[in-house]
């Protein structure tokens, strides 16, 4: 997956072999699935720009790009310490987030939707088979060590491509079904209600990851969020995951980087997002700030 919003599929009659308007699906009479006519006179792309699909786009770009890392990690032969300390740390990133996800949607999101229709098992069971893949590879990241012999990254890597794989599809079987169901029975305004509280109950990463993956205008369009806000979560996101993916991927230890405070990380958000050149450097601006707030 490109950073150039790769990976989303372009749904079709033959890729939803489901009619969402089956009465098999509806579970209360008072809640009729008439709503897709709303979405599709907005836009004919009205699933792929949903942010469900661009949270499980993150989310396959991201156990590509892992496994990606771990291949060339692997061939290398060797992990010194900072290579250790990248992989948990980036690990760290997307277990939160994904798991997060998964949390919210098993707690806060299905509820909402089994309130209407009928969401089946087989989607149930694919979302808890991604959260086992994660639990098991949480198991093995942990135990990593500067010391282990290389065998131990090529049964890291074995894993995550098991996990990848898993993720893929049960994402892939998920994605169509339970976005168009979503669609046909929530309008609009009650579909932005639940996206919103998804979101505020979900680690901030899920929406770096988003903006990161899928880019700003398509974030802007599906998630609950301004531009300043989705700023601030690309900046986390990059100090928290893409920083140890390129040292990894290069082969060269990162700079040593301390997290940015809250103060500080708003600084670059501002003038990341603003691009005003006159703002003065990081370094010679923040101390100042910190200090008033103290």
């Amino acid at each position: 997956l490109s950073r150039k919003y790769h990976g989303t599929p372009r749904l079709s009659d033959e890729v939803v072999p489901f009619n969402p308007l089956d009465p098999k699906y509806q579970k209360d009479e008072r809640f009729v699935p008439n709503k897709l006519d709303e979405w599709t006179k907005r836009s004919p792309l009205h699933v792929e720009e949903s942010a469900w699909v661009l949270a499980n786009c993150a989310h396959r770009a991201e156990v590509r790009e892992m496994r990606e890392v771990l291949e060339l990690v692997a061939a290398r032969g060797e992990a010194p310490e900072w290579v250790v300390d990248s992989i948990k740390k980036w690990w760290t990133c997307h277990r939160e987030w994904t798991l997060s996800r998964l949390d919210i949607l098993s707690k806060y999101t299905l509820p909402i939707y089994e309130g209407r229709f009928v969401f089946p098992v087989s989607l149930v069971e694919a979302l808890g088979e991604i959260k086992a893949n994660i639990l098991d590879l949480a198991v093995l990241i942990d135990e990593l060590k500067p010391s282990d012999d290389a065998w131990r990254l090529y049964d890291v890597l074995d894993t995550w491509s098991g996990y990848e794989g898993n993720a893929i599809r049960a994402l892939n079987l998920t994605e169509p079904m339970a976005t168009v169901l979503f669609h046909a029975y929530f309008t609009r305004e009650e579909a932005d209600r639940v996206v919103r509280e998804e979101f505020q109950r979900m680690s901030t990463l899920c929406a770096g990851s988003i903006v990161h993956h899928a880019g700003k205008e398509r974030a802007t369009n599906a998630l609950p969020m301004n531009t300043l806000q989705l700023q601030f979560r690309l900046t986390e996101y990059r100090e928290s995951s893409i920083v140890h993916l390129q040292a990894l991927r290069s082969g060269w230890k990162k700079p040593k980087y301390q997290r940015r405070s809250s103060v500080e990380r708003l600084y670059v958000t501002l003038h990341d997002s603003l691009g005003d050149e006159t703002l003065q450097s990081h370094d010679q601006e923040l101390p100042g700030l910190i200090r008033a707030q103290t």
